[in-house]
């Protein structure tokens, strides 16, 4: 069972005393303040909401952090969005770098039964991870990158999300990695998704 790290579970923490878009999965909050409009949308129809915030803050010509992280966290998975760490880490990370890359892959594992004590675990072979890692960063520009935000979700035990972390950091040596974990059953396989900012390319 999803064991999620630091839901966002308080609508309080929602209200900002500017421009911002906030979501915690099935609530969402928004506010608009500008010089011809402001609003404070609140709303349960989080995919609906969106879309029209968009198209306003589009029509406002409001081009700035709201909408780099809109973006950015309609890409991300809800556990990952979920994180309050890794969501206050991606702003900050938003006033620095103008550019960000979002990537994803699946890695299949193999299930493991302990009959003995009813418990159920994953492995990840070596080569798998090679394999996963080098098409997740296919499109990374290594000398580019500065910073990178990764997301193991799956029944990972240490060594496999240290060998995953591993593995990435060797592909973009110069940049800082943090690192951030769900623990979900997802049939089978592990997923890894990462954010990486730096100075590429439109």
């Amino acid at each position: 069972m999803a064991q999620n790290p630091e839901v966002i579970d308080d609508r309080e923490m929602l209200y900002k005393p500017r421009n911002s878009i906030l979501t915690n999965g099935d609530f969402v909050r928004a506010r608009i303040n500008h010089q011809v409009v402001n609003l404070d949308v609140q709303s349960t129809d989080v995919a609906k909401t969106l879309s029209e915030v968009r198209k306003i803050l589009e029509c406002l010509g409001t081009e700035g952090e709201e909408l780099s992280v809109f973006d950015l966290r309609n890409s991300l998975s809800l556990e990952f969005q979920n994180n309050a760490s890794a969501m206050e880490e991606i702003q900050r990370l938003l006033g620095l770098e103008q550019r960000f890359r979002v990537v994803k892959e699946a890695i299949p594992a193999i299930a493991e039964l302990d009959l003995l004590h009813g418990r159920k675990s994953i492995r990840i072979e070596h080569a798998a991870i090679h394999r996963a890692i080098a098409s997740l960063m296919e499109e990374i520009e290594p000398s580019e990158t500065k910073h990178a935000l990764v997301h193991v979700k799956g029944m990972t035990g240490e060594n496999d999300r240290l060998m995953i972390l591993d593995h990435i950091h060797e592909r973009v040596p110069d940049a800082s990695v943090r690192a951030y974990s769900t623990q979900q059953d997802l049939d089978g396989k592990v997923v890894v998704e990462a954010v990486f900012f730096g100075d590429y390319e439109e």
